[in-house]
């Protein structure tokens, strides 16, 4: 298997049996954990190194589990090789850490349209510089990352979200 992706929401389980063998053919495996309503930093911790990817419900994956699961193997997990073997008809999300990507190569792929697209709101440098390409590729969504804890952070979100800067 090429990668190994953690499924804990809930409302996925009951689901996913029926499409884990297209997945394997793939070359996803997928992992699956006894969930009652979300995992604990805890349970997090324990799956965090091991796997490549999440399909998660409320789960915690606090700065604790995000630091443990971004070692030498998740660092730019998603590199040049990893955009070269996607489709073109991939959207790449990241919202868990910048530095997972690497963002030059994503930048060249986006541009190359070797991917259809990216939707980002961390970076490998935050705040994300001005003069950074990413913000001026059409096929690329920036939004900022849990910004919106109050009234005004709620507004800069959406205007931002909204305007794509």
């Amino acid at each position: 298997m090429r990668w190994r992706v953690l499924v804990s929401a809930p409302y996925k389980l009951l689901v996913i049996e029926e499409f884990r063998p297209r997945l394997e053919a793939e070359g996803i495996e997928i992992v699956t954990t006894s969930v009652k309503e979300r995992l604990s930093e805890e349970e997090l911790l324990l799956v965090a190194p091991t796997i490549d990817g999440a399909i998660c419900g409320d789960d915690q994956f606090t700065a604790q589990v995000l630091r443990k699961a971004l070692n030498r193997t998740s660092f730019h997990l998603t590199n040049r090789a990893a955009l070269l073997r996607m489709r073109p008809s991939t959207y790449l999300i990241n919202t868990a850490r910048g530095p997972v990507i690497d963002e030059p190569a994503l930048v060249d792929a986006l541009r190359e349209q070797r991917i259809a697209g990216a939707a980002l709101d961390v970076f490998e440098t935050e705040p994300l510089p001005a003069d950074s390409p990413l913000r001026r590729l059409e096929n690329c969504l920036l939004a900022p990352h849990n910004a919106n804890n109050s009234r005004a952070g709620r507004r800069r979100v959406h205007e931002s979200t909204i305007a794509n800067r």
